[in-house]
């Protein structure tokens, strides 16, 4: 399960990404995105471009991309 909370506050960080723009940078639709993000779910290799994008550190990937709650 995706920590949805936790991306968004990257996304936050990296001025203020909106759902479209990061869409773009990982190469889907925005309503791709928005699907994964609203049924906390991605593929793994969709989950590592989004942290590339947002520099999310290695260190917090799994509690983001791999949350148990």
């Amino acid at each position: 399960m995706v920590n949805t909370t936790e991306l968004r506050v990257y996304m936050t960080l990296r001025d203020n990404m909106t759902v479209k723009e990061l869409a773009r940078k990982i190469g889907k639709s925005p309503a791709t995105l928005s699907r994964w993000l609203d049924n906390k779910d991605m593929p793994v290799s969709s989950a590592e471009a989004i942290a590339n994008v947002l520099h999310i550190p290695e260190a917090k990937m799994t509690k983001i991309f791999f949350a148990t709650v």
